[in-house]
């Protein structure tokens, strides 16, 4: 119950001004694709055989342009872990 409280008060919160201090955004850059994307992550030493299981982990993945849509100048990938 508490959570869904919290996320109640968290959506009342413009969070605009803390988006527009994100590094990634300089240069021209805009976000075209920022969702969180499930990473199976498993350990694996250079003499062993990787991990049958591995941890699941969210992953913010963002794609970043320069210039137009249809036609843009750069592009690039940012991945973020908590």
């Amino acid at each position: 119950m508490a959570a869904a409280h919290d996320e109640g008060v968290l959506s009342q919160f413009d969070f605009s001004a803390i988006e527009e201090m994100d590094p990634s955004l300089s240069g021209g850059h805009r976000v075209i694709y920022d969702r969180e994307v499930p990473f199976e992550l498993r350990v694996q030493q250079v003499s062993e055989v990787p991990q049958e299981v591995g941890t699941l982990e969210a992953v913010r993945v963002k794609i970043l342009i320069v210039g137009e849509d249809s036609s843009p100048v750069s592009m690039g990938p940012r991945v973020a872990a908590q």
